[in-house]
């Protein structure tokens, strides 16, 4: 017996896929899949020395590529090399210039590989350590990542994804991620993990260094891009009109040399076809 329905054709929502894969399981490692952790573990090695040899460097909040993006207590904190700034929650206003991370969170060392909020607290990832933070205070010795069940030396990046409740918390290492068991009040990442990026997050663009939440969808950062992931299609992709540049998300700095390049500078611009038009008039009549 078949069902009346059969022929009709499905689609699928990143939920629907979530839910299969939790009920019979994940497609086995490829060869591709380990090739690929291979070579972001080689360029997350070479982006780290690159972060070292610029630490003296006071970035210009404008003009910054691949920084570490959290929201935490109603703003954004942005974090690169040595240095925070922090941002308005609609990333119109510079609440505070960059200054050492030490200034801000005493005793936080750098550079920071990922950040995050938990409950309320800021969960920092510093190489193989997590350091929980309330306030602007570290609460106590920092956690390892091999207590909360990642046997790494560090992180890639780590972000919350709205498109559950309680929004999930999802860890990124090379070809691998991990999530949160919401469940435990002793925070470790779910057992059933960790799984392959090219499984659920095949469509991230490659190379993507850390993420951030605006506006309940998953933002991932590569150099000065951004990219807006659409959760709500069948495929979890690419957001229409992204990538941008994370300048272009910055209220606070001047975008001139944006706009000068996609409209008109002056209406004298948009009359040059008249004129020329009515030169050629006069010309004609004379000639």
């Amino acid at each position: 017996m078949f069902a009346y329905d059969t022929p009709r054709k499905w689609t699928f929502t990143p939920m629907d896929k979530y839910n299969m894969q939790m009920y019979y399981g994940t497609k086995r490692s490829t060869g591709r899949t380990k090739k690929l952790e291979e070579e972001r573990k080689r360029r997350r090695s070479r982006e780290k020395e690159k972060e070292h040899e610029t630490d003296d460097i006071k970035p210009d909040e404008c003009r910054v590529e691949n920084p570490v993006v959290v929201k935490y207590r109603g703003e954004y904190l942005v974090f690169k090399s040595q240095w925070v700034w922090r941002v308005s929650s609609d990333w119109k206003r510079l609440i505070s210039k960059a200054m050492p991370i030490d200034h801000l969170f005493h005793g936080l060392p750098s550079p920071v590989d990922a950040a995050i909020t938990v409950e309320n607290h800021l969960w920092v990832f510093v190489g193989d350590k997590i350091f929980v933070i309330s306030g602007n205070r570290i609460l106590h010795a920092p956690y390892t990542l091999a207590q909360i069940g990642i046997n790494e030396k560090f992180i890639d990046l780590a972000y919350e994804w709205h498109y559950f409740n309680p929004p999930a918390i999802y860890i990124w290492k090379g070809a691998k991620y991990w999530k949160l068991d919401e469940k435990m009040y002793y925070r470790k990442v779910d057992e059933r993990y960790p799984k392959y990026v090219d499984l659920n997050w095949a469509r991230v663009p490659e190379g993507a260094y850390s993420a951030f939440n605006f506006e309940k969808e998953i933002h991932f950062i590569r150099g000065n891009q951004v990219f807006r992931m659409n959760s709500s299609r069948s495929v979890f992709d690419v957001a229409d009109d992204f990538p941008k540049s994370f300048r272009s998300f910055l209220g606070f700095c001047p975008h001139n040399e944006e706009i000068v390049l996609t409209t008109p500078t002056s209406k004298s611009t948009r009359l040059l076809p008249f004129l020329a038009l009515f030169l050629s008039i006069i010309f004609n009549y004379h000639f």
